[in-house]
């Protein structure tokens, strides 16, 4: 995007007074989270190419949850959510790559509005019209189109805000009082204009809603697994954890478990002794600070959530989290993967408060801890604390790279922070870069779709990797470990490798169904 047309884009912004914006009649429909707790079929592609320059997204209207701001306190009812007067909300619409590439110009918001409900947008009053973008898409011929309706960003993402200034607004669910009389309205469609041609032909289509194409992956084995983290070892193999102890992951787990492969393809436990002991590590067996359970909502409360392997300074380390008491950082004493494994923090103590642990070593050799979704620490030469008080980073349009499952790497100069966030109700990575450690970052754009907490990792033919574990109703398969090809594009973004993938992909399913 050029200086002048990101300037025009960036004072663009969204005023909606008495719009009706709801449950779906179209496009996407509520997701896992939503009321009623299920993925409806879509009835329109979510993204759709109108013309070289016009680009149609739909999505859903119900009220963000994950990550999304809402502004203002707002009364959850059972027939959807109201906004009342001087409260509005904050959406984040994803786009495809080759829309940012072809340089947009703006965005035009599409919603549908009753007949007796007029419009107040910068002080002038629009009643509705027909809309010829509208009618190509079978939108209802009473939608309204709203221009500068958004923020544009240059990496991916367009920020509407909703705002009901002197009205109030139906954001989720039907209108009126009794379920025969309800009345269903269709989601919005963001239309974004770009100076260049789109490099899709005209009429392209993608059902997939953050505007990102994922390759067919399958999972690596058929275990329960979330937040899986993969790092090659020191001995040719490749080590894989992550959160374990399924469906008592929410609830009290103990267990740190690991998996060794030589082909990325094959995985084993590193120890199996029936009887004895099949995990590296166990709180209950190990644990110092980490043993107490806690209530939550009245139940015992004390998982292990999402443990990382490393191979560092010549041995094996274990960084992790116990929500509510903090994150912890385990070594080999034996510089073997098996261990056995101690804690290396002097006092025996929580490293940080917080979740999600992770760690980074430099060019230099200095190794720094991560945690949370934008903390960052060096820690001391013997790996036994932070050497600094914490630095907070991220990128330049958001607060944090992802809320949560932060991480590190570093090719060719340049550092690559991610993170996991929900668009929508889908589970994300995300991913800015930087020439400098503690930044600044770039904007945030979407790395891998369904992808959240994640790591990416270099196989021995130098080919990047992506691990998966799938949090959310449109992911290939859930809670189960995967990995994604990935590449670096023109723009020196990280995105899944479509190349050959699904040949590679459908050639390893047929070796691991034998």
């Amino acid at each position: 995007m050029t200086a002048s047309k990101l300037s025009v884009a960036r004072a663009v912004s969204l005023s909606l007074i008495s719009v009706f914006v709801g449950a779906s009649a179209f496009g996407q429909s509520p997701g896992p989270h939503s009321p009623e707790g299920q993925q409806r079929k879509l009835r329109v592609p979510p993204i759709r190419v109108l013309s070289p320059h016009e680009l149609a997204i739909s999505f859903p209207a119900r009220l963000p949850y994950g990550r999304q701001t809402v502004i203002a306190a707002l009364a959850v009812q059972a027939d959807g959510v109201m906004l009342k007067p001087e409260q509005h909300v904050l959406y984040d619409v994803l786009i495809p790559d080759f829309v940012v590439d072809a340089e947009i110009d703006r965005a035009t918001l599409i919603f549908d509005v009753n007949s007796d409900v007029t419009i107040e947008f910068n002080h002038q009053i629009a009643a509705p019209i027909f809309c010829g973008i509208c009618s190509r898409l079978k939108l209802p011929k009473n939608a309204m189109q709203v221009v500068k309706s958004a923020l544009v960003t240059t990496d991916g993402e367009v920020l509407i805000d909703i705002n009901s200034e002197t009205h109030s607004a139906r954001i989720f669910g039907k209108t009126g009082q009794h379920e025969e009389n309800a009345i269903e309205h269709p989601d919005p469609v963001l239309i974004v204009h770009t100076g260049k041609s789109i490099k899709k032909p005209v009429g392209y289509v993608m059902y997939e809603q953050s505007g990102v194409e994922l390759p067919d992956i399958h999972p690596l084995m058929l275990y329960q697994m979330r937040d899986t983290s993969i790092q090659p070892g020191g001995d040719g193999n490749f080590y894989m954890t992550g959160t374990t102890g399924g469906p008592d992951w929410w609830a009290v787990t103990a267990d740190v478990q690991l998996w060794k492969s030589r082909d990325l393809k094959t995985w084993n436990p590193v120890i199996m002794q029936p009887r004895l002991q099949s995990t590296v590590w166990n709180i209950d067996r190990e644990g110092t600070w980490q043993r107490p359970i806690m209530l939550r909502d009245g139940q015992p409360f004390r998982p292990v959530w999402a443990p990382e392997i490393h191979y560092l300074k010549g041995t094996y380390w274990i960084p992790y989290c116990i929500p509510r008491l903090g994150t912890g950082l385990l070594k080999s004493t034996t510089g073997r993967p098996e261990g056995p494994y101690e804690s290396v923090i002097n006092p025996d103590k929580p490293l940080t408060s917080g979740i999600d642990a992770s760690l980074f070593e430099d060019d230099d050799g200095a190794v720094y801890f991560l945690w949370g979704g934008n903390n960052i620490a060096r820690m001391k030469d013997d790996m036994s604390g932070l050497a600094e008080e914490p630095h907070q980073i991220g990128p330049r349009d958001q607060p944090f790279v992802g809320f949560e499952g932060i991480s590190l790497i570093k090719v060719n100069g340049r550092y690559y922070l991610s993170g996991a966030d929900f668009i929508f109700g889908e589970y994300h990575c995300f991913t800015a870069s930087s020439t400098t450690l503690y930044g600044p970052y770039s904007n945030r754009y979407l790395s891998v779709p369904h992808g959240g907490h994640n790591n990416f990792f270099q196989d021995r033919n130098g080919h990047w990797w992506s691990t998966f574990f799938g949090n959310d109703l449109q992911a290939p398969f859930r809670e189960q470990p995967g990995i994604v090809p990935m590449r670096f594009d023109q723009a020196g973004r990280l995105k899944p490798d479509l190349a050959d993938s699904r040949r590679l992909q459908k050639e390893r399913w047929n070796e691991w169904s034998k």
